[in-house]
C-alpha cells in the first residue's frame, strides 16, 4: 500500500473518531444541562413546599396576627398578633408607680377577685386569678375602679375565637383608630410556660422571639371563658383584654397572660357584637 494511501486512511480514522468524540462531548453537555435543569426544579419545588409550611405554621401557632387580619376581611377586625394584640408601642412609664398610686389592694378581695363588666347585651362576671397573674390583676382592677373602662366598646370580634375590648380610642365614632389605644404604659407579661404545658423546644423558641417567664406561677391555658391580655409582642401588656369564646386556643399558650374567666354570662359574651360597649366595669363585692 502506498504511503499516500495510509496517509489518508490514517485521516480519515482520526476524523472517524474526532466526529465520536465530540458526539460523546455533546451528550455530556446535553446531560449535564438536564442534571441542571432538574436540580434548578428540585430546588424550586423545596422552597415552593418550605414556604408553605413556614406560613402554615405560622397561621397554626405564631400567628395571631393572620387570623385577625383574615377577619378584618369579614368582621373589620385586625390580625392575631396585631390585634389580640394591642398596636400601641410600649412606653416606658413604670407601671409598678402608676399601680401603687391610687390602686385598689387587691388583698381585699381574698383570694380571687370578682369583675362585673355591664354591656348593652347583658351582665358578665369575670373571676380573677389575683393569685396566679398578680400584676395584671392589679392593673385590671385598678383600670377598672378609676372607669377606665366605662363605655368603651368591644372593636374586635371573632367569630368562633373571641371578643376584645379596652381601647379608650373606640369610645368616639371613628372605628380607624381603634385596637392602637391603651393607658399610656405597658407591663411585663406573667406566665408559666411549664404549668402551660409547654415543651422545652417551644418554649426556646419563644423565649428566642422576646417572651419571659416566671417558673413560680400557676399560669391557666387558654380555654373556654378564659380572660386574657392582648399585646403587641412580648411584654406589651396594657389595658385591652379578650375572652375566649367557643373553642381552646392551645397556640396561645406562652404568648399571653391569663388572668381571669367568666363564672357568670358565657351566654352575653357569645352574644357579643363588634360595636357592642361596656357600660360600667367595676369590682363585685
Amino acid at each position: 500500500m502506498g504511503r499516500k494511501k495510509l496517509l489518508k486512511l490514517q485521516r480519515r480514522e482520526e476524523r472517524k473518531i474526532e466526529v465520536i468524540n465530540k458526539k460523546e462531548s455533546n451528550k455530556k453537555t446535553i446531560i449535564r444541562i438536564v442534571f441542571l435543569a432538574l436540580l434548578i426544579f428540585a430546588v424550586y419545588q423545596l422552597n415552593i413546599a418550605m414556604n408553605k409550611n413556614k406560613n402554615i405554621e405560622s397561621n397554626n401557632i405564631d400567628s395571631v396576627n393572620d387570623v385577625v387580619d383574615e377577619s378584618k376581611n369579614n368582621v373589620g377586625v385586625a390580625g392575631v398578633q396585631d390585634d389580640f394584640v394591642q398596636d400601641e408601642e410600649p412606653l416606658e412609664d413604670d407601671i409598678d408607680n402608676d399601680l401603687q398610686n391610687g390602686s385598689t389592694a387587691l388583698r381585699d378581695y381574698g383570694a380571687n377577685a370578682f369583675v362585673m363588666i355591664e354591656t348593652n347585651k347583658g351582665d358578665i362576671k369575670l373571676e380573677l386569678f389575683t393569685s396566679d397573674a398578680p400584676k395584671t390583676v392589679e392593673n385590671f382592677v385598678k383600670l377598672a375602679s378609676e372607669n377606665f373602662y366605662d363605655e368603651i366598646k368591644f372593636h374586635r370580634v371573632i367569630s368562633d375565637f373571641m371578643i376584645q375590648g379596652g381601647d379608650p380610642l373606640s369610645k368616639d365614632d371613628d372605628p380607624s383608630d381603634d385596637g392602637t389605644g391603651g393607658p399610656g404604659y405597658s407591663f411585663e407579661d406573667e406566665m408559666n410556660p411549664i404549668s402551660l404545658g409547654l415543651d422545652e423546644l417551644t418554649i426556646q423558641k419563644y423565649e428566642e422571639q422576646g417572651y419571659q417567664y416566671d417558673y413560680n406561677l400557676n399560669s391557666h391555658k387558654m380555654e373556654i371563658g378564659v380572660l386574657a391580655m392582648a399585646n403587641s409582642g412580648p411584654n406589651t401588656n396594657g389595658s385591652q383584654f379578650f375572652i375566649v369564646t367557643e373553642s381552646a386556643q392551645p397556640h396561645l399558650d406562652g404568648k399571653h397572660t391569663v388572668f381571669g374567666k367568666v363564672v357568670e354570662g358565657m351566654e352575653v359574651v357569645r352574644s357579643i357584637e363588634q360595636g357592642d360597649v361596656m357600660k360600667r366595669v367595676f369590682v363585685a363585692e
